[in-house]
């Protein structure tokens, strides 16, 4: 990425600073999908999603397991 360093007046910088929030409001579909590329887009990322989706299943039934132990038994 190259770098420049520009002389801005306060107009200049008030076109800019427009132009960024313009530009930036068109990029919320471009952010979505940079994430659904890294997260399903290779296999780290893909491994990642798995453990997280896994680990909530486990968690999920460990809880369901307490609270079915935990309840009172009926006679």
């Amino acid at each position: 990425m190259k770098t420049e360093i520009i002389d801005l007046d306060h107009g200049s910088l008030a076109r800019l600073l427009y132009c960024k929030q313009e530009y930036s409001s068109h990029d919320e579909e471009r952010d979505m999908e940079l994430w659904m590329k890294l997260l399903f887009g290779n296999p780290i990322g893909l491994m990642s999603m798995i453990v997280i989706f896994a680990t909530f299943i486990v968690i999920s039934y460990l809880l369901y397991i307490l609270y079915d132990k935990s309840k009172e038994e009926s006679k």
